[in-house]
């Protein structure tokens, strides 16, 4: 795949990866390798799915949605961001849509049919790599600039928790029932991590990645796109 990877998620049957070079949001099956493209839209980052859709993010400010069979996409809310900040991710759960704007240092909750937003969390640094559980919103903060976090808040309210911090230029997150994956986004020599969701049994998981982005994860394989090297990648779990 010669394209500019970033954003990445899975179903039972399918990989959707949003190709920002390209403006796709595609879908390739994971029993032939065989890519769909569903809509195009300029410059997409972050990428979520559920039972009908697939949701997105682009470098533009808009979040939006595709039916997963493909076809016009809709937009679902709209932000003006300032020069080098963007919504670079995007996740679902029941009727809610979460997505992070490193303008703001926000992230920001609206239904998934689209509506006004509301802030859910402030972050410290550029927000990134959402992911959640029944309970729990989790994401990672930071930048070049900053030592970078990793953390979560409650669905429903409270306090937010650090799991891990010492994480520069933090990206993609994916979750297991116990356990929290993410990207160290190096342009060389990137990381990915693991931690339990409490944030102990902190583990190197794979090194030297070209400036690794994205992650999915199924009960035999971690994935993740490789900016770098415009390629994905997966390791065997």
């Amino acid at each position: 795949m010669e394209d500019d990877l970033l954003g990445l998620t899975q179903d039972d049957a399918r990989l959707y990866v949003a190709a920002s070079k390209s403006g796709a949001i595609k879908a390739v099956d994971k029993s032939t390798g065989t890519p769909t493209i569903l809509t195009s839209v300029p410059s997409p980052l972050g990428i979520a799915v559920d039972a009908t859709a697939v949701y997105f993010t682009t470098s533009a400010g808009l979040v939006g949605s595709v039916p997963k069979i493909g076809g016009a996409f809709t937009p679902l809310d709209q932000v003006t961001p300032a020069p080098g900040c963007v919504l670079f991710d995007v996740v679902v759960t029941g009727t809610q849509l979460f997505y992070s704007n490193s303008c703001s240092l926000e992230i920001r909750e609206l239904p998934k049919t689209g509506g006004s937003a509301t802030v859910f969390a402030k972050a410290a640094s550029s927000p990134f790599g959402l992911a959640t559980d029944a309970f729990y919103l989790y994401w990672r903060e930071g930048d070049m600039t900053s030592t970078g976090r990793v953390m979560r808040k409650p669905l429903g309210g409270g306090a937010e928790e650090t799991l891990a911090s010492g994480q520069p230029w933090a990206r993609g997150l994916v979750l297991s029932d116990t356990q929290v994956f993410w990207s160290v986004g190096y342009v060389t020599g990137g990381l990915i991590m693991s931690a339990r969701k409490d944030g102990s049994e902190l583990t190197v998981l794979a090194r030297d990645q070209l400036n690794p982005h994205s992650l999915a994860l199924n009960p035999n394989w971690l994935a993740w796109t490789d900016y770098g090297g415009a390629t994905v990648m997966r390791l065997a779990r």
